[in-house]
């Protein structure tokens, strides 16, 4: 399934003909169902490195007393699945800000295709470099798909640093308390930095 989405997506996108024809009669681009596929599991996968990183930074701070005590009263933190899921949504909207140009603001369709080719290389990495249909090479191979490719890695990359961040804050935050003098912070901030980049 999600190989002939693909493929058609590429199809749709050589052939200007078909995408204008597909506008006027209003049928669906191809690859809707991929593309849900693979922002349900970049939210998966989002809300999995938050909540490790989280729980990596608690189990370091509970096995420092000074760490224990600040925790106290704390409530332990959860997948953070609907933040995920509020991320992803707002980067696809990105996405077909950046899929979009002239020609796209005017054909929605080809907005639709090309933001599953950005998605494909975002999450997928190198596009391939040949496929069956006609056209398909130039397609996968045009500089221009390739540089939104790159802003869509980078648009994401930076939400979800801030989304970790902000996680991060609600520890950096206890933190106040701790005289800084002991060495305690130190070694609590240490803990934090680990648990956000194993």
């Amino acid at each position: 399934m999600a190989g002939g989405e693909f493929h058609e997506a590429v199809a749709a996108r050589a052939g200007r003909r078909k995408r204008i024809g597909a506008a006027v009669t209003g049928k669906a681009p191809p690859g809707g169902k991929l593309q849900g596929a693979l922002a349900g599991g970049l939210v998966t996968l989002i809300a999995e490195a938050a909540a490790g990183a989280a729980d990596r930074t608690w189990e370091s701070w509970a096995a420092d007393p000074a760490g224990a005590a600040l925790l106290t009263g704390v409530q332990r933190p959860g997948r953070r699945t609907e933040r995920s899921r509020a991320l992803v949504r707002d980067w696809r909207e990105r996405v077909l800000e950046l899929a979009g140009g002239d020609t796209g603001r005017r054909i929605p369709y080809a907005v639709h295709v090309t933001g599953l080719l950005i998605m494909l290389g975002v999450l997928g990495g190198e596009l391939p470099e040949e496929a069956a249909e006609p056209g398909a090479a130039q397609v996968l191979n045009d500089s221009a798909l390739r540089t939104l490719i790159e802003h869509g890695r980078e648009d994401l990359l930076a939400r979800v640093r801030d989304l970790l961040a902000a996680d991060a804050a609600r520890f950096t935050g206890r933190l106040a308390a701790v005289d800084a003098t002991t060495g305690r912070a130190a070694r609590l901030r240490a803990a934090l930095s680990a648990g956000a980049t194993a």
